[in-house]
């Protein structure tokens, strides 16, 4: 059915830039490697896994040929290979280490934006031109990858990201490779369709039969919207060779940094914070000249003593100039400097466009009021005196939230599989502490939850708070088994379940070290 239409749009997309990759393999490995310094006994080539939550984040090509792959079980990944080495991975090296390669790329060519740590990209059709075509490009930048130690990195060139990458991963070492635009959906066609990136809907359409991109592409949109969702039309639109994702080109940290001198070295924090409002401003000004504004910031105190304390703080939206005086106060607070202090740096460590944080033409004056509020009463009162709750990743409902000071950027949602979730609907009302509950069968005795993780018996009647009546169960779902933190000494087992008693009242149940908890309430 819909070749035809798919080559069609595919060619209409590549008049909006042609797309190079640059993708590193195992690059969390690598910057571990690198991270632990020449001084460590770690090599690349050694069997190398790192850990993530229980399970293998990634591996060095020696572990894969020992049989380990990314997602098994550390005890499994051990098992197949003793020699094994395990780390704890760490996401913070590799953003750090592949963001210090970029200013390499960018003597190159402009506009190169992360795609994640080890994979980047940007539009090919200006430096195309400049140097000679699309593959002189991509080797000129593997080259320059190359002599900065990355000694395995691949380019691919097509007309979007998805299809760019999955032709840099099937290119030789320190190659590029470029696909015409017209061949983009026979090339994406016979891929799996777990090379979307999303094991759940990949697993889902493995059991309907739909086991590769060319299978997926051949369905309606419409059908697909009905389906599975927005998320599952951005993906038939990728392995239709479209692109629905908006890469914004990196622009580079601003070289702005201001401080402040003191002929006299000063001692009490009120005098500091105070003496460097003058640069605090004159950044805020130099970068509003260049219509920027400072996102993060590092803040450097430095003491006659010749000791340094930094901090960098970031913000959810830009910095002014009193927000900058506040992290200093704030650094100067979580740590005493311990003499005088002579100097203070401030150091834009990423900047953004005005536009891009701009108020809307309808702006909302209550939410400027809040904001304002909040910095006052946190300028008065401390760092953590305000805060707002942010989504995080966890299983149970109580974890899924984690208060954040006003003022600093929101933490990164990390949507790892979390065996033992819940589904949705999230419950309404959750409890702060669980209250003992009990749960129990036709004949009187207590459920539980088995090693397989499936309950002992029906339940019949529940009593879901302390002294509370004990009401007939008319429905229950579950137990979603979790087994958290099983590598730590205060890991343990733990079932949630859902129960309705015959009043209709819904709760979440929560079993953990043989007794019930009443988790949650439905309302």
């Amino acid at each position: 059915m819909a070749r035809a239409a798919v080559r069609t749009g595919t060619t209409a997309l590549a008049s909006g830039g042609r797309r190079l990759v640059l993708w590193c393999p195992d690059w969390p490995v690598r910057a571990a490697v690198w991270d632990a310094g020449e001084g460590s006994p770690l090599r690349l080539s050694e069997p190398i896994g790192l850990v993530a939550k229980g399970e293998i984040h990634a591996c060095s090509a020696a572990a894969r040929g020992l049989g380990v792959r990314r997602g098994l079980r550390v005890r499994e990944a051990q098992s197949r290979c003793p020699e094994l080495l395990t780390l704890t991975h760490d996401p913070g090296a590799d953003e750090r280490l592949f963001a210090s390669l970029l200013p390499d790329l960018e003597e190159v060519v402009a506009g190169v934006e992360v795609v994640r740590p080890g994979t980047a990209t940007l539009v090919v059709d200006g430096p195309a031109r400049f140097h000679g075509g699309e593959v002189p490009v991509g080797a000129l930048l593997c080259e320059r990858l190359v002599g900065r130690g990355v000694d395995d990195v691949r380019a691919g060139v097509a007309d979007t990201v998805f299809a760019a990458e999955q032709v840099a991963r099937v290119t030789g070492a320190q190659d590029c490779a470029a696909l015409p635009g017209e061949q983009t959906a026979d090339f994406l066609a016979p891929l799996p369709v777990t090379a979307l990136g999303e094991p759940d809907l990949a697993d889902l359409w493995r059991r309907l039969g739909l086991r590769t991109l060319g299978d997926l592409a051949l369905l309606d949109e419409a059908d697909v919207r009905a389906r599975f969702g927005e998320h599952g039309v951005r993906c038939h639109r990728t392995a239709r060779g479209l692109e629905d994702a908006t890469f914004l080109p990196r622009r580079p940290p601003a070289t702005h940094e201001e401080s402040a001198h003191f002929e006299h070295a000063l001692r009490r924090a009120e005098q500091v914070v105070t003496g460097a409002g003058a640069a605090a401003q004159r950044l805020v000004d130099s970068l509003e000249r260049e219509h920027l504004v400072c996102t993060a910031v590092w803040v450097e105190v430095v003491t006659d003593s010749g000791r340094t304390l930094q901090r960098r703080w970031a913000h959810p939206r830009f910095f002014h100039a009193a927000a900058l005086l506040d992290r200093l106060a704030w650094t100067l607070d979580a740590e005493a400097p311990g003499a005088p202090v002579s100097e203070v740096r401030l150091v834009p460590d990423e900047t953004a466009d005005v536009t891009a944080v701009a108020d809307g033409l309808w702006s909302d004056p209550a939410g400027e009021q809040v904001r304002q509020a909040a910095s006052r009463i946190q300028s008065a009162l401390g760092h953590d005196a305000v805060g707002r709750p942010e989504p995080v990743g966890g299983r149970g409902p109580a974890e899924r939230q984690r208060l954040v000071p006003w003022g600093v950027a929101a933490p990164r949602v990390d949507d790892a599989p979390w065996p033992g979730h819940l589904p949705a609907p999230a419950p309404a009302s959750v409890y702060t502490a669980p209250a003992p509950a009990e749960l129990l069968d036709r004949g009187g005795h207590l459920v539980g939850v088995t090693e397989r993780g499936a309950v002992s018996a029906s339940p019949a009647t529940v009593r879901a708070t302390p002294g509370g009546p004990a009401r007939p169960v008319q429905g229950w779902a579950g137990p979603w088994p979790a087994d958290e933190r099983w590598w730590a000494p205060d890991g343990r087992r733990t079932a949630r379940l859902q129960v309705v008693d015959v009043t209709g009242q819904a709760w979440l149940l929560l079993h953990a070290d043989g007794q019930w908890w009443t988790e949650a309430r439905y309302d």
